[in-house]
């Protein structure tokens, strides 16, 4: 005895089928939307510069000729 399967129930086929036909639906509808919007303009700000680091061996420099001539006194 073979299983009978009434119309109405859809099969896989007919829904990978629909599936399908609806993909491709929002594929064309995707296309067609972008072609027609112009691609916008994107402002953006420059980078800042890099900022100078702080030259700590300078300072250290100058505070032992400060110490220096404290001493000296």
């Amino acid at each position: 005895m073979a299983e009978e399967t009434t119309e109405t129930e859809p099969t896989q086929t007919d829904i990978f089928q629909q599936q399908k036909k609806t993909i491709d639906t929002l594929v064309d509808v995707l296309a067609k939307e972008g072609v027609s919007r112009p691609q916008q303009v994107v402002y953006s700000t420059p980078a800042a510069p890099a900022a100078k680091p702080t030259n700590y061996i300078l300072y250290a420099g100058i505070a032992v000729v400060i110490i220096f001539l404290l001493k000296k006194r």
